[in-house]
């Protein structure tokens, strides 16, 4: 399943990236690259050379990040922590080195045209304002609104869903996961609709029917697209939702359809944004009087940098359907290297949370407390280690091999190799598993807060275990 999910999920990427990307190297909008150059520069052998060289490494590029993701993905069947240290190292890879590559053409195009002075349009920081598409501003989009009940029916949903996996396991942090997803991506989604919805109107051209026209198509598309994404992605959680609150826990089926409707969001966010760009270019190729403003100096490194501009958002010269930070404000620098340099820590911390959880050796130890001298009984496993004073053990039992419980984790690691962390059995309850598969015997600890079942590598260490305890 792991394999499959990140498979998937990484070819997807690859596909979206080219799909977005594919459009820079058509003249469109008085643009190419990214750059504003006169119709009649297109066809020159500089800007030709350029454009050829940038297809052949964008080729590369995306030949190369395909094909390292499905080698990547058969890590998983070997060590998922391997794996995924080294996916964190491919998807650095992924977001880096296509955009190099990018802001890299882009600055040569950059520097051709202001070599050959092929400036074109309004000069920079002029601003263009169509009062009358200003006036209508309220009629172009659905009201973010909308998803006023979307937000009190995933409220309605979680509650029930948290009460059910309370009585199940506890009141541990891990019940508030899921829910807690649900309600942040559904708030993400409404973030997202008011931001599109406000963002200030475009001017085209001169004619105000189109200007109006084009920017009704944008903000209403997104707008409903953001409020059909945030319905279904309700819905998709909802089918995670029922199994537990029926029967108490999810089943393969409901993973399966929550998978499918996802990757239907991302593929329908991706099918979005070709159909706004292509309709955009449709109407625009009706009219001669295109409006065009060049302020390609604010964007000459492939970013936006412009200390005078008061937004700290702008939408993204290369990318319509997303929007670029402002690195001429300090606060647009701070906020993109803490952002950059915030996903990183994030992935290397799981990395090597992983790398610990995997390669700990399960072990258990008898240990004196500093201070009162109590006998403490130490479970020592990664990230999951468990204590317990002695005089609480209850009992401390071998068994020919773990239970057939049909265990489900609640908050873990479990792959081909190993159950570690917590899991809820079926006739067992809430225990601790710290299980080699396809190792036995299995010493099997109980206490008055906790349940818990560990094995080794090596037969005679358990025992070991069992008799130290006894004793």
């Amino acid at each position: 399943m792991t394999f499959w999910i990140f498979l998937i999920t990484d070819l997807g990427m690859v596909a979206i990236y080219i799909v977005c990307a594919r459009g820079l190297t058509t003249y469109r909008d008085g643009m190419l690259l990214g750059v504003h150059i006169p119709p009649e520069a297109v066809s020159t052998d500089e800007v030709q050379a350029i454009l050829s060289d940038y297809r052949r490494k964008s080729r590369l590029c995306h030949l190369w990040n395909a094909v390292t993701s499905i080698a990547i993905s058969f890590l998983c069947f070997w060590s998922f922590s391997i794996f995924m240290i080294v996916w964190t190292i491919w998807l650095i890879g992924f977001c880096t080195l296509p955009s190099l590559v990018m802001f890299r053409t882009h600055r040569r195009l950059y520097d051709k045209k202001v070599k050959n002075q092929w400036f074109c349009g309004e000069t920079a920081g002029t601003i263009q304002i169509d009062t009358r598409v200003a006036a209508m501003s309220d009629k172009l989009a659905l009201s973010h609104w909308h998803h006023l009940p979307i937000l009190l029916l995933a409220l309605a949903g979680a509650f029930p869903f948290v009460n059910q996996l309370r009585r199940i396991y506890g009141d541990g942090w891990e019940i508030w996961m899921l829910p807690g997803t649900l309600v942040l991506v559904e708030l993400l989604f409404w973030g997202f609709h008011f931001w599109f919805v406000k963002q200030r109107n475009v001017v085209y051209s001169t004619d105000s029917d189109l200007n109006y026209q084009i920017n009704r198509l944008e903000k209403r598309t997104w707008s409903i697209l953001w409020l059909a994404l945030d319905w279904v992605n309700l819905c998709s959680f909802a089918i995670l939702f029922c199994p537990v609150i029926r029967h108490g826990r999810m089943d393969s089926g409901s993973l399966f359809l929550f998978a499918i409707l996802q990757t239907a969001m991302a593929l329908s966010l991706t099918a979005v944004i070709v159909w706004i760009r292509r309709r955009r270019s449709s109407l625009l190729a009706q009219v001669q009087s295109v409006l065009l403003v060049d302020d390609d100096l604010y964007w000459k490194n492939g970013w936006y940098s412009n200390p005078n501009d008061p937004h700290l958002f702008i939408q993204d010269r290369m990318n319509s359907a997303q929007w670029a930070v402002n690195l001429g404000r300090p606060a647009g620098r701070i906020l993109s290297v803490g952002v950059l340099g915030g996903v990183v820590l994030l992935l290397l911390w799981l990395c090597a949370m992983l790398v610990r959880m995997e390669f700990t050796k399960f072990d258990l130890q008898i240990a004196a407390d500093t201070k009162t001298g109590e006998q403490i009984v130490e479970v020592i496993a990664g990230d999951y280690e468990v204590s317990f004073p002695l005089a609480e053990l209850q009992e401390a039992e071998i068994l020919d091999e773990l239970p057939d419980a049909d265990f489900y984790k609640t908050n873990g690691m479990a792959d081909d190799h190993m159950l570690l962390g917590k899991f809820n059995g079926r006739d067992i309850g809430n225990c601790r598993l710290y299980i080699y598969k396809g190792h036995t015997p299995v010493l099997r600890l109980k206490t008055s807060e906790y349940l818990i079942f560990i094995n080794s590598k090596e037969e005679e260490e358990v025992l070991q275990w069992r008799d130290e305890l006894q004793r």
